[in-house]
């Protein structure tokens, strides 16, 4: 069965269509905004309509909300059930099967991202360069835990692990040093989230709306565990991924378990187009850890494995972020 994603002109008796087509499961309900094709008043219902109204009226939707339905099969062009099409609606949540279909599409079903460590060696200079391919989820904690309940989910992992392997076939190939380490996610342009999109832009503060760019680390969003310090500003705790943020904490302090509301109001944020992370406010003792959302993922990323090889016996002068003139 198909989900059929049409442009329609809705007018009677007429319809114009372009069609991309995504299989999914047998039946699909997706509130949507697309007309019908028109129908004759003597013909029979579609194959599913039963079905799909009686799943609409079991799940209790249009008691406070509105449904828009429409499925068909884009091969033969068969109307398979419709309820409200014509109605316009906002896509929302969606948009996912929509990008997801698109993506199965144009990259097929058994693609897989690659990121790639590459030692570039030029006259009397060295550098190591790792290669983003976009990839949304390399060090995604929660593709780890998918994995580690014996799910199959390629080979991600976290970077201590990948840097551990990294540093081993370097110092086995003779390298211990490098002049300097380049992440490089020119496969996206610099454009993370759409132009003026306010809605895009108000929610910055949340994990869910973090950009997209052409090397991704743990889904852009960064595990906080300040340290409480009776008395005194919150020290910068634990990191995971282990991103090298300068801790900005003059306005914070530490504070005993709340007893009422409002003594405690910690706050904590990576403001986007710097490496600071920023402590406001006021932090109980034994609260958090809190989720950040990352908005400069790459150059903190250079920075981060630079510090991690070092940690491992491969010296690394410098790290940045690839431009245009690489």
């Amino acid at each position: 069965m198909f989900l059929g994603l049409r442009n329609w002109m809705c007018s009677a008796g007429r319809v114009a269509a372009s069609v991309v087509s995504v299989r999914l499961v047998p039946v699909l309900l997706v509130p949507a905004f697309l007309p019908t094709a028109y129908a004759h008043p003597c013909a029979p219902p579609p194959p599913l309509q039963g079905e799909v109204d009686r799943l609409i009226a079991q799940s209790g939707l249009e008691r406070k909300s509105k449904v828009s339905v429409f499925v068909l099969d884009p091969k033969s062009g068969a109307v398979l059930a419709r309820h409200n099409e014509c109605e316009a609606m906002i896509p929302a949540s969606n948009m996912k099967v929509i990008t997801t279909g698109a993506a199965l599409h144009v990259l097929g079903a058994g693609f897989e991202f690659r990121t790639e460590l590459r030692l570039e060696r030029a006259t009397n200079r060295s550098r190591l360069v790792l290669v983003g391919d976009g990839d949304p989820g390399l060090f995604d904690p929660a593709l780890l835990k998918l994995r580690d309940g014996g799910m199959r989910t390629g080979n991600w992992t976290t970077v201590e692990a990948a840097v551990d392997a990294w540093a081993k076939s370097l110092r086995e190939s003779g390298v211990t040093a490098v002049d300097e380490f380049v992440v490089d996610g020119r496969i996206f342009d610099a454009e993370s989230i759409p132009p003026g999109d306010r809605k895009w832009l108000d929610n910055g503060g949340n994990t869910y709306a973090v950009g997209v760019w052409g090397f991704n680390i743990a889904a852009n969003t960064a595990t906080v565990a300040p340290q409480w310090i009776a008395g005194r500003a919150p020290g910068l705790g634990t990191v995971q991924p282990p991103l090298p943020f300068d801790l900005s904490n003059r306005d914070s302090s530490s504070t005993r378990p709340a007893k009422g509301k409002g003594e405690a109001n910690f706050s904590i944020s990576a403001p986007a187009g710097t490496t600071q992370l920023v402590f406001r406010g006021r932090m109980a003792e034994r609260s958090g850890p809190w989720q950040v959302p990352v908005h400069d993922p790459m150059t903190l990323a250079a920075r981060m494995f630079r510090e991690q090889f070092a940690t491992r016996g491969i010296a690394i002068g410098s790290a940045r972020v690839a431009t245009a003139a690489d």
